[in-house]
């Protein structure tokens, strides 16, 4: 597969050095991002790594988010995973991963937590693992975490309401 050359920023460092977004920026790149994983999977194609460090904020494109690393792009696989899962940040796996499902489904389910850590500043479910530690133990932790502690939405910022005319 052939990308193009990116310039720009990537999702993660601009909350690194901005924090949380505003739910319309947040919902905007969101978006973007379920634009880009609507082509992909148009083409029978999985990204399987949607991570904020694998958006890139295009400066040739005001800022438009673009999927980056095909690394791990593969068709839907249930079970056998033509790549290594060593490198997979966790925290925006879906617990089918775990089962070695990556499909349109678990894409989604990265681009969701994405979409939380733009609007909360961190990772859903943040968690500390053993840097030995394989994939399929990480996410079975990951797993056994989101039961117990489900995540609290309920704090995040007001949507801003229009101000009513005068």
């Amino acid at each position: 597969m052939v990308t193009n050359y990116f310039t720009g920023e990537v999702l993660a460092d601009k909350i690194a050095r901005e924090g949380v977004f505003s739910q319309d920026k947040a919902m905007e790149i969101f978006t973007g991002i379920l634009e880009g994983l609507k082509a992909l999977h148009e083409a029978n194609i999985c990204h399987n790594d949607i991570t904020p460090a694998n958006i890139m904020l295009s400066e040739s494109m005001s800022g438009t988010p673009e999927i980056i690393d095909m690394g791990h792009a593969a068709r839907a696989c249930k079970g056998s995973i033509p790549f290594d899962t060593a490198d997979l940040d966790p925290f925006y796996c879906a617990s089918a991963n775990s089962a070695g499902v990556f499909d349109e489904r678990t894409d989604l389910f990265s681009a969701t937590a994405v979409l939380y850590t733009m609007l909360t500043g961190k990772a859903p479910w943040e968690l500390s693992f053993n840097t030995d530690m394989p994939f399929a133990q990480k996410m079975l932790k990951m797993k056994r975490e989101r039961l117990d502690n489900p995540l609290d939405v309920s704090k995040l910022p007001e949507k801003p309401r229009p101000h009513a005319p005068v």
